[in-house]
């Protein structure tokens, strides 16, 4: 193998894409599911969602999750205080 095969393999192999989709507000966009199956179709690695005060991170990517096989999902921050069932220990 030539060494610039080489080095196209690598990097193929370590370059991952992922799908920041923002915050989900007062609900979710009819769209975007259609836009994470086709980030898991195209190969991407992850998808990502936003929480702010209002806006839920963990339901928006249970929602996607019970969608897809393959793609991972995060989130960076989870407020949680603001979740009732934590709040209440």
């Amino acid at each position: 193998m030539a060494l610039h095969q080489v080095r196209s393999a690598l990097y193929h192999r370590l370059m991952k894409l992922g799908l920041g989709l923002g915050y989900w507000g007062a609900g979710p966009n009819p769209e975007t599911l259609d836009l994470v199956l086709e980030a898991e179709r195209l190969g991407y690695d992850s998808v990502w969602t936003a929480e702010a005060y209002g806006s839920d991170a963990l339901t928006p990517l249970a929602w996607y999750g019970s969608r897809t096989s393959s793609v991972r999902l995060g989130t960076s921050i989870v407020l949680g205080n603001g979740l009732t069932s934590w709040g209440r220990h």
